[in-house]
């Protein structure tokens, strides 16, 4: 019975993280002068007079805990990576960009360890669609990932950013939606 309820925490991961960026945004927006284009995500997990910080770095927490309890029922050989994952998006709640470089390690931690996972994990599991999927939007990520220091002049340091994020995420979101029977 707990088993089953495990098998939404990937799901549920994501769409915590989605709503903790967009609640964020939307309630920093109004108090503070914030670009989508020009601001990274996490300036709205910075301290300010607004709830706006508690909503991204209370979620980013909680979805990162979502994760690290995923990794009960994912079943993969490289298991460790994905831990570290949700260990890195704890990371980015617990160390809010304006007070520590903790923050910009898990930041891109997370970054780098979902893609990787992602990979590994189509890699492990190439004859399933749930492979090919993890596997695609893995190798998107890094790509990203690897091309944010070309692309965040051309498209705006935020919009560059919110690429590999909301690919990562889309990964999260959907990671059950090939699951086994």
């Amino acid at each position: 019975m707990l088993k089953n309820i495990y098998k939404y925490f990937p799901t549920l991961a994501a769409a915590t993280i989605f709503i903790a960026i967009i609640l964020g945004e939307i309630i920093f927006k109004s108090a503070f002068a914030y670009s989508y284009l020009e601001d990274a995500i996490s300036d709205i997990g910075v301290y300010n007079k607004t709830i706006s910080d508690l909503v991204f770095n209370i979620g980013m927490i909680l979805a990162g805990c979502l994760i690290l309890l995923s990794t009960r029922i994912v079943k993969s050989r490289f298991i460790i990576v994905f831990a570290l994952y949700g260990v890195s998006v704890v990371g980015i709640g617990l160390f809010p960009s304006s007070i520590s470089v903790v923050h910009g390690i898990s930041a891109i931690g997370s970054f780098a360890l979902g893609g990787i996972f992602a990979v590994l994990y189509g890699i492990e599991n190439k004859k399933s669609h749930r492979g090919l999927f993890s596997l695609v939007l893995g190798i998107m990520v890094l790509v990203l990932l690897v091309t944010f220091p070309l692309t965040s002049p051309v498209l705006g340091y935020g919009l560059a950013e919110r690429f590999i994020v909301y690919t990562l995420n889309f990964w999260l979101l959907f990671f059950n939606l090939f699951k086994k029977k």
